[in-house]
């Protein structure tokens, strides 16, 4: 089911000015394939404004001249949506005609080789990953040093800390992906 783009344009700025300033937090997204092979969207965003007479406003994004936004990524569209609305509490997204991107299984002719080519792929991830894990492990090794893991350690430290570890966590997590998946073609 295709979706046209709304009647109603508004630029970031002016997007909660349609309803006069009224908005409750929900934020309903449909983004609409602009360019399959580039996979560009163009999106239609309703947002809720708890009036009973009008309790809901959709419009598609424009750019300050009044052309139609084009965005490169679904997260591109909600960043757009957070810088046009404060408070936002829910937003739900929908990407109309899916199957424009969506690709069809096909089966290798030779799987032997098909696992070759992805193991040696899967290899060299993993030789590109190996600086970022050696630099997010000493990095979380200097800030252990300097006590911003410890109860004591500013809130602030501490917040960084957790950011660390997570960002370390993510690198070896991926490492761990890429090991099994040679393991797998092996």
């Amino acid at each position: 089911m295709s979706r046209a783009l709304s009647n109603v344009r508004a630029n970031q700025k002016s997007a909660i000015g349609l309803s006069n300033g009224l908005f409750n937090g929900l934020i309903a997204i449909t983004a609409l394939i602009f360019d399959p092979k580039k996979l560009t969207f163009q999106a239609n965003i309703t947002f809720q404004t708890g009036d009973v007479a009008h309790p809901s406003y959709t419009f598609t994004p424009c750019t300050d001249d009044g052309e139609v936004k084009k965005f490169t990524a679904i997260d591109d569209i909600i960043n757009w949506v957070n810088g046009a609305f404060l408070d936002v509490s829910a937003i739900t997204v929908t990407v109309d005609e899916a199957s424009k991107i969506a690709k069809a299984f096909v089966a290798p002719s030779d799987p032997v080789a098909d696992g070759l080519k992805k193991k040696a792929a899967f290899t060299k991830l993993l030789a590109g990953i190996q600086d970022n894990k050696t630099k997010s492990l000493a990095t979380v090794a200097a800030a252990e040093g300097f006590g911003w893991n410890l109860p004591a350690a500013n809130p602030a430290l501490q917040a960084n800390y957790a950011l660390l570890v997570a960002k370390k966590d993510a690198v070896l997590a991926i490492e761990t992906y890429y090991t099994d998946q040679i393991a797998f073609y092996s």
